[in-house]
């Protein structure tokens, strides 16, 4: 590694962030098939980067058959808000239906409700369960009102739970939704402090 240089180690790194994932893996292929000290430094650095993508990798979630019925009766009325989100209304009453997949995705304390042993989340509180969980399939507004329906409702200690963990976490590997509440919970803090100066 002595006469690799710096500037030329910095330059294969760069070159490797910049590919395509086909081709890191055919680097990496190639690279690990050589002797060298160039091809085990661009091994491990392709290993390194694939290592990366993979902890950055959202997972994809496929679409469901649209519900036709619900814990409040028969749907009138189903939209998929996303794959594996779907958002119905009955005579009585709706909420939001996720997939198995989704529901396994969320956080263990977010999982169960009154309804949500079928995968179910009622439109007055639970709803927001999901939007928390999955915050990029709703709009920011929505996602304010979700988090201000846990802190405030009969689910805080549901969003505590969450917030607590999103705070333990390195900063660096929170998620935006965790990262967007520790904000927030902060400044709310600061501003208690401040009114109370």
């Amino acid at each position: 590694m002595n006469n690799i240089g710096s500037e030329n180690l910095a330059l294969i790194i760069k070159t490797i962030r910049d590919l395509s994932n086909p081709a890191l893996d055919n680097l990496h292929a190639h690279a690990a098939s050589n002797t060298g000290e160039y091809a085990e430094i661009i091994a491990s650095a392709c290993a390194s980067e694939k290592a990366m993508r993979s902890l950055k990798a959202k997972p994809t979630f496929s679409s469901t058959p649209r519900p036709t019925h619900s814990p409040w009766g028969v749907v009138q009325h189903a939209e998929e808000l996303a794959p594996g989100i779907w958002q119905v209304s009955t005579p009585s009453h709706g909420g939001l239906q996720v997939s198995t997949d989704r529901l396994a995705a969320m956080p263990a304390r977010f999982r169960y409700t009154t309804y949500s042993d079928g995968a179910w989340f009622e439109e007055d509180c639970d709803w927001a369960l999901v939007a928390v969980a999955f915050p990029d399939v709703f709009n920011e507004t929505l996602y304010r009102d979700a988090l201000n329906t846990l802190r405030r409702g009969y689910m805080s200690e549901a969003y505590k739970t969450w917030l607590a963990c999103a705070v333990e976490k390195d900063p660096t590997k929170r998620t935006d939704a965790e990262e967007a509440a520790v904000s927030a919970e902060i400044q709310d803090a600061l501003g208690k402090e401040l009114a109370n100066a």
